[in-house]
């Protein structure tokens, strides 16, 4: 079957569509940089499970997923910031067993780079078939664009009237109950030295109304993702103002009890402690993925948990097991997001916020 049977309007290889018959985890340059060149042009279309001559052989389902996986993980690891990726997928026989998938990478407002180690970046732009590294003119120009996931220099000035809500988050947990500084801030690289919010800090300016932002939380009546919803709530606008009604919701759906003390008194006895709860909340606000579009964090309560899911593959070159609590390396996903976090004095830089949920529970 030629690919143009799934999709009339692809007749060949162009700056919009490219084939692949497969991924080579081994050598993912050979690929991303197709995506990095779209991303930094105006989008497109990559086929995986054709071949070059256009002939549309397709993967199987447990193919797909790998396929999908390895896209993930080099764009968390590789790709900055990450590209906007979607989906599709097409069978290419009758009994549904083998598919063409569609990778449709959207177009960044600012420019995306393949890093390699932490002094090797290279810039591709998408040519006629091929993606090839961009001369110093295609950089300055993708350089004038404005807006990135976290880390861009927006032209909006910083006005402490407009952050309102971050401010007084900040007057909350910090230890002297201050306001951060124009300086403070300009130190950690949230505004600019001509006074230029980042676009990670965009994000906790009072109105926000980006759908990136949103926590969705569910209260459940058992334990599984069956039966009713006791109680949910969908919330959006500044990363400060999600995170209180988050708290929020999740107090009022904690259970709690108590039991009697050595000298006849009685102390409360929550089912969650209130810093686990905030440790883990703030780092899946810090380390989630904002460039996948239509995803949010999840936050389920059941008879006998709570989950907090956050989008984003797992950064670490060893699965999560291998590393022993308390020592797992911190890597900063949005280093913008995660800086504010810190000014407010709810994010250490230690990489200590598993052992800090371990040690509320002692």
């Amino acid at each position: 079957m030629k690919i143009r049977e799934l999709y009339p309007d692809i007749i060949t290889e162009n700056m919009e569509y490219e084939y692949k018959a497969m991924l080579n985890p081994k050598n993912p340059i050979k690929w991303a940089k197709t995506i990095v060149g779209y991303a930094n042009d105006h989008g497109g279309i990559l086929f995986v499970g054709v071949s070059n001559d256009g002939e549309a052989f397709g993967l199987e389902l447990d193919e797909i997923d790998n396929t999908k996986n390895l896209i993930a993980r080099i764009n968390d690891r590789h790709i900055f910031p990450h590209a906007k990726i979607r989906y599709m997928m097409r069978s290419v026989d009758a009994n549904a067993e083998h598919f063409v998938l569609a990778v449709y990478v959207l177009k960044s407002e600012s420019v995306v780079r393949y890093r390699e180690g932490d002094f090797n970046e290279k810039v591709f732009v998408k040519g006629d078939g091929n993606a090839t590294p961009a001369t110093p003119e295609q950089i300055i120009s993708l350089s004038k664009r404005k807006y990135g996931v976290d880390n861009e220099t927006s032209d909006i000035y910083y006005n402490e009237n407009e952050w309102t809500e971050y401010v007084n988050l900040c007057k909350e947990f910090r230890e002297d109950l201050s306001a951060p500084t124009i300086k403070e801030l300009q130190n950690e690289e949230i505004v600019s030295k001509e006074g230029f919010a980042k676009s990670g800090f965009l994000m906790f300016r009072d109105g926000y109304d980006g759908e990136d932002t949103m926590i969705c939380c569910r209260l459940w009546q058992g334990n599984k993702k069956t039966g009713s919803v006791l109680d949910n709530g969908r919330y959006k606008g500044s990363l400060a103002d999600v995170f209180h009604k988050t708290i929020a919701f999740i107090e009022r759906n904690t259970k709690t009890g108590w039991r009697k003390t050595e000298n006849g008194g009685r102390e409360v006895i929550r089912a969650y402690p209130k810093e686990a709860i905030r440790e883990a909340l703030v780092n899946a606000i810090a380390h989630r993925d904002y460039s996948i579009a239509g995803t949010q964090i999840d936050i389920d309560i059941y008879c006998d948990r709570i989950d907090f899911v956050s989008p984003g593959s797992w950064l670490l070159p060893k699965n999560y097991e291998e590393y022993p609590i308390g020592s797992i390396p911190s890597i900063r996903r949005n280093t913008i997001i995660a800086a504010c976090l810190d000014v407010a004095n709810l994010m250490e830089r230690g990489g200590t916020g598993f052992q800090t949920m371990i040690e509320s529970y002692e």
